[in-house]
């Protein structure tokens, strides 16, 4: 016996709408009439839902410009005065896709150390609007055209103190530390930091991700780190 079946799909690669569990859906497919998959990060770029938020940079034919960490004037990091801060307000899950950092330390002496943290804070935001000492950061949406973020960011907290963020839950690390070989030299590795998520964190606002460097010297450094906000209703 011989089965003939038509397969037929709804084009929809982007603004796909949210059902409840247990209701049946039409298979979705390209403008060209592919079959259609994607995986978590990429359904969340589509859906105008992930941003960046840039940390240093370059413009105008100059030099990159880097961020110097360390808090209240020292070399050393503090929490209270981080170089990148996004805040996430209630009714939106923050969702950590991916964070790309690169450092430079002046180790001189043996056991020097540089250091990179990227932390979450679940219980409360950083304060809007940013403070003074801040500056503001625009989040970038992935989708070019997509919405503005409803979420807030800063960098280069310096002179006062945010609302003190906890370390609720550690995302990532990366320390280097000087070792002297000889009077005559060290061997120093690199500072950086490539995090980039396989799974899901979702994250409940109001929430804060938080990152910091410094060390025993000044660390001058540069990020980029990729997030999600989602309606809590898309997920819960």
């Amino acid at each position: 016996m011989e089965l003939n079946v038509l397969l037929e799909t709804v084009a929809q690669q982007q603004g796909a709408s949210v059902q409840p569990d247990g209701v049946t859906r039409s298979l979705r497919a390209t403008r060209v009439g592919q079959l259609f998959t994607a995986d978590w990060k990429a359904e969340l770029v589509l859906a105008g839902m992930a941003y960046n938020v840039t940390v240093g940079g370059i413009t105008g034919g100059a030099n990159v410009a880097l961020i110097t960490g360390g808090g209240a004037g020292a070399t050393t990091i503090d929490s209270d005065q981080p170089e990148m801060a996004i805040g996430t307000p209630t009714g939106y899950f923050h969702v950590p896709l991916s964070f790309e950092f690169a450092g430079q330390v002046d180790i001189d002496a043996d056991v020097s150390e540089g250091n990179v943290i990227l932390f979450a804070d679940t219980v409360k935001t950083i304060p809007a609007p940013v403070i003074a000492s801040a500056t503001l950061e625009t989040p970038v949406n992935l989708l070019g055209g997509g919405p503005a973020a409803i979420s807030y960011a800063e960098s280069q907290v310096t002179g006062a103190n945010i609302t003190s963020p906890v370390c609720s839950m550690l995302l990532a690390y990366a320390t280097t530390q000087g070792s002297e070989v000889s009077a005559a030299g060290y061997a120093v590795p690199d500072l950086q930091c490539h995090w980039n998520l396989p799974f899901p964190i979702l994250l409940k606002g109001p929430c804060s991700v938080i990152a910091c460097w410094g060390g025993t010297k000044a660390v001058l450094g540069i990020a980029s780190y990729c997030y999600a906000e989602v309606p809590i209703s898309r997920f819960a």
